[in-house]
């Protein structure tokens, strides 16, 4: 019988190359929804990786099933311009494709809560439909907020949801 279960664990020091390669495929994957810059090697820049880290109010965690890593989030600390509080914000999220469709986002987006309870943001690219449907329906029974940014075009405009946990 295979052990189908969901974990979320916090990313050690020494797993750093996982997160770092999984985001790699995060950014690819980003790029049909966006720019995505590329340093001279051809791989993906994403400047604030180490600082999860090196700070203290940065949370990175595996998404694992089974045992075999499926992804990764990314959490921050922020203070809610909105209402002023302390929330945390998912700044990355990403379920690997062959993981997808089996509820690995679902599951690990409800024991990232579990972990971290408090007032949450989840911003969503707004060009970037495929994610704004798991969104709706990973967070319905938070019952979130749900407001789109004002950037000036509708089209790239992020979808902000807000809840509390």
């Amino acid at each position: 019988m295979t052990n189908n279960t969901v974990t979320l664990t916090p990313v050690a020091n020494d797993q750093q190359l996982l997160i770092r390669n999984l985001l790699q495929l995060y950014l690819y994957d980003f790029t049909e929804f966006t720019d995505v810059t590329r340093d001279n090697d051809g791989l993906f820049s994403y400047p604030y990786l180490d600082h999860y880290w090196r700070e203290p109010d940065r949370y990175p965690f595996l998404i694992a099933k089974a045992g075999e890593p499926a992804g990764f989030a990314l959490v921050r600390s922020v203070l809610d311009p909105a209402t002023n509080k302390s929330a945390f914000e998912l700044a990355e999220f990403f379920v690997l494709r062959m993981f997808r469709g089996q509820k690995v986002g679902h599951e690990a987006v409800q024991l990232l809560c579990d972990l971290l309870p408090g007032n949450w943001i989840v911003k969503v690219l707004g060009t970037n439909l495929p994610a704004y449907h798991f969104w709706q329906s990973a967070l319905e029974h938070f019952n979130p907020t749900h407001e789109l940014e004002d950037s000036g075009k509708v089209k790239s405009s992020n979808h902000v949801f807000t809840f509390t946990y």
